[in-house]
């Protein structure tokens, strides 16, 4: 219903507002104090820019940012096989062999 459509867009708005779009939203500050191996993957075809990845990565302690070719934003779908490939690597430094 178009009531339900205008009040949804309302509900977005006031989201960006709290968020995007508030001056006071940065969270790579909070990431500096995480303390749990982290894997950043990102796709070079991925809407987002590669710099916004590299940033978070940068942000977390021995962060690793691994960028997957020829995948989008959605790569888990668009490439698994890279996908597990890059966490199953992961895993293997970060996970004591016994």
């Amino acid at each position: 219903m178009p009531a339900d459509i205008l009040e949804a867009r309302a509900i977005e708005q006031r989201l960006y507002d709290q968020t995007w779009l508030s001056d006071a939203y940065d969270l790579l500050p909070q990431l500096t104090g995480l303390n749990v191996p982290t894997l950043v993957l990102h796709g070079d075809l991925d809407f987002i820019p590669l710099e916004s990845a590299t940033r978070i990565a940068r942000a977390i302690p021995a962060a690793r940012l691994v960028v997957l070719p020829t995948c989008g934003h959605f790569s888990f779908l668009e490439c698994p096989d890279q996908v597990r490939q890059a966490i199953n690597a992961f895993f293997d430094t970060v996970i004591p062999k016994t």
